[in-house]
């Protein structure tokens, strides 16, 4: 079932970068773009919650704590992105940066949650650092 979305997430995630570029080129400042996008993503999570009855007593402190963690670094990596789209030269070098962030999750991920780091994880890790080297040479 995670494919479908995966693929959405694909072809959703490309035309972001394609169309946030055009927009920094023809001159839309960052921050209005992304104060729009909270908006728009704001409603929809609001809307949801209405849709699903979410009864917020049940939410623990923890939780909110952790959800408010989650929407800074959700806004940082936005911002940042969308100045990395500004200053290069092309936004394929930002997001195969960005997708090779999995083999720092990766590592990160056996850390915290223990997670078993064979060798087929490894040579996965070792060729994607190489290989974002290489593009970067």
């Amino acid at each position: 079932m995670w494919l479908p979305y995966t693929m959405g997430a694909f072809f959703c995630w490309s035309f972001l970068a394609l169309s946030s570029k055009y927009l920094l080129n023809i001159g839309v400042p960052i921050l209005t773009r992304l104060v729009l996008s909270f908006v728009v993503v704001t409603l929809l999570i609001l809307a949801e919650i209405v849709y699903k009855k979410v009864d917020w007593e049940k939410v623990s402190k923890d939780q909110l704590i952790t959800l408010l963690l989650i929407g800074i670094f959700g806004a940082s990596f936005n911002y940042f992105m969308q100045v990395a789209f500004n200053l290069a030269p092309n936004v394929g070098f930002v997001n195969a940066t960005n997708a090779a962030s999995i083999s720092l999750l990766t590592l990160v991920s056996a850390f915290i949650f223990k997670d078993e780091l064979t060798l087929k994880k490894m040579i996965g890790i070792f060729g994607v650092t190489a290989g974002l080297l290489l593009l970067f040479l």
